[in-house]
């Protein structure tokens, strides 16, 4: 190793060892708390799914596919500390432009895979009861096809975010079109449970089927849509500030650039400032999304209650055996 190389290292080793800021202790928290809250809720959906413990019925297999979305949506909150200090303790602004147009890509195609496959829930929801009869459960083929689509189309449309945005005249469009197609699905999901509810309450009237099998089909369809739509309203609600302002900051950089705008430090920090906050709130979604399927879903909240149920057994039996010894050894 030569004399640079050795100045070189002990810069990036100096860099690497210097005190963070108090803000980015406050990050560093906030993202600790929210990865591995969300990868325990996150894997305990998918081992649920996968190992039998819920029934294998095509919306569990979706709520799996939006789990494992999410978990994959976490683990770019590492991935993207560790591309920052690369660049921190190096200062290669080349290989960090390549290194964030390609993370882009890939937390922006988990972030749209999940309100993709929320579209095709709804819509199998509305084939459903848009039947008479019930129907039989979707082949494994159709089954895979549907989850393999959701993550093809979530990564083509997603693909836009490869493209460089900071040499490229048309970048800011690439940037807006990349959050629109984030934002689409939402009208959709809502029109298609819109949908659902009214035939729902249309449909039965007409079905000549016993007063006890209604009420569980009515109680199934409004789990169902509860789920979608507060899996929809908890997207949007920690998603779309982050879009925002990330587009305001860009707008801003660009006019910047283009000479459209003047450089104002205190525009430019409280937009910076507001983007770093708004993107720790966005994974809140990743991580806390799974709360929603133990919630309305019968099958994820009965093995809630069976976990509770051997919790306050094996607390009982603690507390017996606690209260024995007690009893066994009184006192002076």
């Amino acid at each position: 190793m030569n004399g640079t190389q050795s100045s070189n290292a002990s810069e990036i080793v100096q860099e690497i060892n210097s005190p963070l800021s108090v803000s980015e202790k406050a990050e560093l928290g906030a993202y600790s708390v929210l990865f591995f809250s969300g990868l325990i809720l996150n894997l305990a959906v998918i081992l649920l799914v996968l190992m039998k413990r819920v029934p294998r019925k095509n919306m569990h297999l979706f709520v799996a596919n939006m789990a494992f979305a999410d978990t994959l949506s976490l683990f770019t909150i590492p991935a993207f500390m560790v591309i920052s200090l690369s660049h921190r303790a190096s200062g290669k602004t080349f290989n960090l432009a390549i290194n964030l147009r390609v993370f882009n890509f890939i937390a922006y195609t988990s972030l749209m895979a999940s309100p993709v496959t929320l579209v095709i829930i709804s819509m199998e929801r509305l084939r459903a009861v848009s039947s008479s009869v019930q129907l039989s459960p979707l082949s494994r083929r159709t089954l895979l096809a549907l989850i393999v689509f959701s993550w093809v189309v979530s990564g083509g449309v997603m693909s836009v975010s490869l493209v460089p945005s900071t040499d490229n005249p048309h970048g800011l469009v690439y940037i807006i079109i990349s959050y629109t197609f984030l934002v689409i699905p939402v009208p959709i999901i809502v029109a298609i449970n819109i949908v659902i509810i009214r035939r729902l309450v249309r449909s039965q009237a007409n079905l000549n089927i016993p007063e006890a099998q209604q009420i569980r089909r009515r109680r199934v369809f409004r789990s169902a849509v509860g789920m979608i739509l507060s899996s929809t309203l908890l997207y949007l609600v920690c998603a779309l500030p982050r879009y925002a302002t990330e587009t305001a900051l860009w707008t801003f950089v660009y006019g910047l650039v283009t000479g459209r705008a003047e450089f104002d430090i205190d525009v430019f920090s409280s937009l910076f400032v507001t983007v770093k906050i708004t993107r720790v709130f966005n994974y809140a979604n990743a991580a806390f999304g799974p709360l929603i399927y133990f919630v309305f879903l019968d099958d994820f909240r009965a093995v809630l209650r069976k976990l509770v149920c051997c919790i306050n057994s094996v607390r009982a039996e603690e507390g017996i055996e606690m209260h024995r010894r007690n009893g066994d050894n009184p006192g002076p």
